[in-house]
């Protein structure tokens, strides 16, 4: 938040992990409201979601080369 604290409204996109709902999170986007906004990824999407892209590559080229 200090870091981009002169750049105005700062957007963060997640995904739909349980953490990112987490009451003290709810509580800190309340305080941060005017600051800072969470966009979430539509559910089942993981078209959208580069965490997703890494753990295809991982399977396909770590985990199917170890058994």
């Amino acid at each position: 938040m200090r870091k981009y604290s002169g750049s105005g409204m700062i957007y963060a996109i997640t995904d739909n992990a349980p953490a990112y709902r987490a009451k003290t999170l709810k509580n800190f986007l309340h305080k941060v409201r005017d600051k800072l906004k969470l966009i979430y990824l539509p559910p089942y999407s993981p078209d959208l979601c580069e965490i997703e892209h890494f753990w295809f590559i991982i399977k396909e080229k770590v985990v199917c080369n170890a058994f």
